[in-house]
């Protein structure tokens, strides 16, 4: 009987929980002034294969290696009004067998806070530097390296949708544009040339977070 009265209670109060909850209006969190710190990142694991239409050239057919990575961003947003917010950002890639890249941008996000008091739709462009391309099994000879000359530019929308005064959850969808400038060193009748070459990449991805309301 006492453990049956524990558990009632026990109940009563995860429901009592739940319902506080979906209470929280969520353009309460966001007002001038407010200060959101956010973390949110995606994952995966990419396979490339190198085919040569030429047969005579087979022998550089290739299949590499399965690839894992993983994509972490860390923001800092400062609004400037209940809607308005700038947004400087962090990010950090891993892959196997390379070095881990990093990329520093500044962003601004519009959050459509008069559409639902639960959910808060955003949408945010942003442009940045890094050392890297990320998420590629063949990368140009020195990258990533100490060199911050790889340019990204990046749009997006999502939701934030708030657990408790403090927190939220962070749901994104990312395109992201990479350019890197370089130069491609060839042998042409034992002379050595250098070529000027560009790599872009183009990413799309849906980045799953949280976000805690300092302020």
């Amino acid at each position: 009987m006492i453990i049956q009265n524990q558990e009632e209670k026990s109940m009563r109060k995860s429901i009592l929980f739940m319902m506080v909850a979906i209470a929280i209006p969520a353009a309460a969190q966001f007002h001038k002034g407010a200060i959101e710190l956010s973390f949110s990142g995606y994952g995966g694991v990419n396979k490339q294969e190198i085919e040569v239409e030429d047969t005579q050239y087979s022998e550089f057919n290739e299949e590499l290696d399965a690839n894992k990575y993983f994509v972490l961003f860390i923001r800092a947003d400062y609004f400037l009004c209940h809607t308005l917010s700038i947004e400087p950002e962090i990010s950090w890639t891993t892959q196997d067998k390379m070095p881990p890249s990093y990329f520093l941008s500044a962003n601004a996000a519009y959050h459509f806070t008069q559409i639902n008091k639960r959910v808060v739709p955003f949408v945010l462009a942003g442009m940045g530097v890094g050392n890297g391309l990320p998420v590629m099994n063949l990368l140009p000879a020195g990258y990533p390296s100490n060199k911050f000359d790889v340019t990204l530019f990046t749009v997006g929308a999502g939701v934030k949708y708030p657990l408790s005064e403090k927190i939220a959850l962070r749901l994104e969808y990312r395109y992201q544009r990479y350019k890197m400038d370089y130069h491609l060193g060839l042998y042409e009748n034992d002379v050595y040339h250098r070529i000027p070459a560009k790599s872009i990449l183009s990413e799309n991805n849906l980045l799953i977070g949280f976000s805690v309301f300092v302020k």
